[in-house]
């Protein structure tokens, strides 16, 4: 079982999406996720396996039965509600939608997805439609592809050239902490503190343009 478990619970390429926006619109906050289909493939793979729904007071459960040592064993769990009226046009798309994410949540107490949980959320600047942008101001519009290069290039990329050589490298733990810290409206805190680490290229177009976005929500705020 163990073993088993440990195996589904094995990371495997994801996907972003917007999972929120500030109540301004000038922030959106990403999150990553894995799809049904993908689910699907992981358990193909991996083990037998079938499926089972249920309807509760108006709540979709789903169960995910595994072929463990010649015995099934199914672990369950509820995904979004369905609206009552079957006559709303919108009531077989959030049927799917239930289905799915019951499904997928199900999944997590096999392992499968349960990665994801430990990923921070990404926070982009949004134009003045709420639309995710770029540090140019252009709309993204693919945005797993945008968030794995940035990741990408924040790992990679050379250390910006500083005339003070002592200062130290701002690490990936330290970055995720000042974007977080950002985000939690600390920005102030954040700029004061650049100054004392060498950054790469990445991460000093991410963190300004953060802070520069903080800024503008704080005077906004002020102005009211």
């Amino acid at each position: 079982m163990n073993n088993l478990i440990s195996k589904l619970s094995k990371p495997i390429p994801y996907q972003w999406r917007v999972q929120s926006r500030s109540k301004d619109k000038s922030k959106a906050i990403c999150t990553a996720y894995i799809d049904a289909r993908d689910v699907m493939k992981v358990l193909d793979e991996h083990c037998e396996w079938e499926v089972q729904y249920k309807e509760l007071a108006g709540f979709l459960f789903a169960g995910i039965g595994i072929k463990v040592d010649g015995q099934i064993m199914w672990r369950w769990d509820c995904g979004q509600r369905i609206e009552d009226n079957p006559q709303d046009q919108m009531y077989e798309q959030a049927g799917k939608s239930a289905a799915s994410d019951a499904f997928k949540r199900a999944a997590v107490m096999w392992g499968v997805g349960r990665f994801l949980y430990d990923l921070e959320t990404v926070t982009l600047p949004c134009d003045q439609y709420g639309n995710p942008v770029d540090a140019s101001g252009k709309r993204i519009w693919d945005l797993t592809k945008h968030i794995n290069s940035l990741s990408a290039t924040v790992k990679a990329s050379p250390a910006v050239s500083v005339s003070n050589t002592d200062k130290p490298q701002l690490d990936q733990a330290k970055y995720d902490s000042m974007v977080k810290f950002i985000n939690d409206g600390k920005w102030k805190q954040v700029e004061s503190s650049l100054s004392k680490y060498t950054l790469t290229d990445a991460q000093k177009k991410v963190l300004t343009q953060l802070i520069a976005s903080s800024k503008s929500e704080a005077l906004k705020k002020s102005v009211k």
